[in-house]
Parts: structure tokens; sequence; C-alpha cells
């Protein structure tokens, strides 16, 4: 089981997801969709904070989300929404993994272990789109 708390950022135009509790595939493929459509609809980017999770997921679990045949419901709609992750150390490397995978795959994110570095990076989205 799992919670996402959330905290809108207007001017920034952030989502923060604050995400707590146990997090395996089925709750990934759940808390991204759910997360990214939202900071879509507001026309935001995104901040999850997943500090909290119980990570049950391995690194197979990362490339096999993008796995049509292993996620038949994927459909990423909303790529375009930049997503920095501020991760605890413990989790850090799965979460690198997460990046690389996502990145290879469309779409534009970014892992942090400090709050404000995830901010900043946002802020620089224009740059962060050059590169």
């Amino acid at each position: 089981m799992y919670e996402i708390n959330y905290k809108e950022n207007s001017e920034q135009e952030i989502l923060e997801a604050t995400i707590s509790g146990d997090l395996d595939f089925e709750a990934a493929k759940i808390i991204s969709s759910e997360t990214r459509k939202k900071a879509n609809e507001l026309d935001y980017d995104l901040i999850k904070d997943v500090r909290d999770v119980n990570l049950k997921a391995s690194v197979t679990d990362a490339i096999d989300f993008f796995n049509s045949s292993k996620n038949p419901k994927l459909d990423i709609k909303h790529k375009k929404v930049m997503v920095a992750m501020i991760v605890n150390g413990k989790n850090y490397d799965f979460f690198k993994f997460w990046e690389t995978v996502a990145s290879n795959n469309g779409m534009i994110s970014k892992v942090f272990l400090d709050k404000e570095k995830a901010f900043l990076w946002l802020e620089n989205k224009d740059e962060v789109k050059q590169n």
C-alpha cells in the first residue's frame, strides 16, 4: 500500500508529489501515470519525493516498465512532463538506473538526493532540454 500527497507550487509551476509506503512494480505503474497526468493537466513540471518509500522493485522491473508485453497498459501520454525525483541514499542506485531507462524511452527525468537541487534543475528546464 502506498500514499500520494500533492502540493501545488503555482509560482514555480511545479507539482510536488510525496509518495510513501510500498513501491513495487504495480504501484510504480499507477503512481507514474497518476502523477504525470495530474502535472500535465496543470501544465506543471513534477517533483516526486520518494524518500519514504519501501522499495520492493528490482532492476528488472525498471526495464519491464517500458516493455509493452510486461506492461500492456503502458501509455505514456505525458512524456513532456519533466520529472525531478528526490530519493534517499539507500535507493539511489536503483533510481539512477531508472533515470537512464526512462531517458532511453523518451522521458525527461533526473534523480536527486537534495530537494533544493531538484527545484533548481526544473527552474533551468530550457537548458536541460537543449542538452
